[in-house]
């Protein structure tokens, strides 16, 4: 017996398989466009909330100098000495 008694693929198990074979694809890409959307929101808040800080800070008087503090070491742009 060369070939099964019922054929695998004929015109009722056509769309049952199709279904099942084209689900995880279609469910990938949902997922990726949720993911995608996310991300871009995400990057759309941090681009808002840098903006609106610069505005701000743009709007707050320039002799306030009790509000200005110095730099902690590792943000400073100068090497400390080794001895």
């Amino acid at each position: 017996m060369k070939y099964p008694l019922v054929p695998l693929v004929n015109d009722l198990t056509f769309p049952l398989l199709f279904f099942w074979l084209c689900l995880p694809f279609a469910l990938l890409l949902i997922l990726m466009i949720i993911w995608l959307q996310l991300l871009l929101n995400e990057e759309e808040e941090n681009q808002n909330e840098t903006s609106s800080t610069e505005i701000q800070e743009e709007m707050q008087p320039s002799g306030s100098v009790g509000k200005l503090r110095p730099k902690p070491a590792y943000l400073s742009s100068k090497p400390k000495s080794q001895k």
